[in-house]
């Protein structure tokens, strides 16, 4: 999957906006638009094949997330899958085929990812829902399917130590929408 420097975003060249709408937590919380990240979504009753054929774990459980060479794996619904990038951006190698009955289900170009991270990180997150975080979702092996902002949106959340991030899905075309809503919290 390769991603255009030719394709505009949203947000792109408003990175005031993210600063803006984090700092207002902490001097140090970040949002970090990473909508030109690497990223791929897989729908289909072929993708536990897929999985299999590239080597990587179909996580077991619905909102449930698994690691794999720089990879995270999330599961959306039955045969939904949003595979994200490490923090290079890239995938790590090429994958194959799609195997029968498994589709895109094109995150890379329908979706807007977010990351916030630093001290008022968990705040802000906070003040974004009112969807508990319970233990089990800071372990970054579970997934949120919850509203942010008035938007809805896919969280995968982690805290180690006392450091939180959260990686934030959302339809592209809410990307304003949704600092907006932070702006105003």
């Amino acid at each position: 999957m390769t991603y255009s420097a030719h394709r505009r975003y949203p947000l792109q060249g408003r990175k005031d906006l993210l600063v803006a709408a984090a700092s207002r937590f902490a001097p140090d919380t970040v949002i970090a638009d990473l909508s030109d990240q690497a990223r791929l979504g897989l729908r289909g009753s072929g993708t536990p094949q897929w999985c299999s054929q590239n080597r990587l774990p179909f996580p077991e459980a619905i909102n449930g997330v698994s690691e794999a060479d720089g990879l995270r794996l999330a599961r959306l619904g039955r045969y939904e899958l949003l595979i994200l990038a490490d923090e290079t951006g890239v995938f790590p190698r090429d994958f194959g085929a799609l195997p029968p009955r498994t589709y895109s289900a094109y995150r890379g170009e329908t979706w807007g990812w977010f990351r916030i991270a630093g001290a008022g990180a968990m705040d802000l997150f906070s003040a974004m829902t009112s969807t508990p975080l319970e233990a089990t979702a800071l372990t970054g092996k579970t997934v949120l399917q919850t509203t942010l902002c008035g938007v809805d949106a896919v969280v995968l959340a982690r805290q180690t130590g006392h450091a939180f991030a959260a990686d934030i899905l959302l339809d592209i075309a809410s990307s304003h929408s949704f600092i907006e809503g932070c702006l105003s919290l």
